[in-house]
């Protein structure tokens, strides 16, 4: 979890995508994870590493998923801006 300097607020990084044509949920899973470690965040690395499975628990409460814009950012992540406080 970061603060970000541009909001202001309490960010997540999540790594997410649509399931490929042919691939599979541990198959989606996997190439999420080497995003993940291709942006420097290794789970074996992280005590607060989580893998959800849908999106949908974040985005019914409320949480929008946004591009930090940064020019290195891959495709499949994301923040979710946790708020303020």
């Amino acid at each position: 979890m970061n603060n970000s300097r541009r909001s202001g607020a309490w960010r997540l990084s999540v790594f997410a995508d649509v399931r490929r044509r042919g691939e599979t949920e541990q198959d989606t899973i996997n190439r999420l994870l080497a995003a993940s470690e291709l942006s420097g965040i290794k789970a074996s690395d992280n005590p607060r590493y989580f893998v959800c499975v849908r999106a949908e628990e974040l985005l019914s409460r409320g949480f929008a998923f946004v591009k930090d814009g940064d020019e290195d950012e891959c495709p499949e992540h994301y923040s979710v801006d946790l708020g303020a406080e």
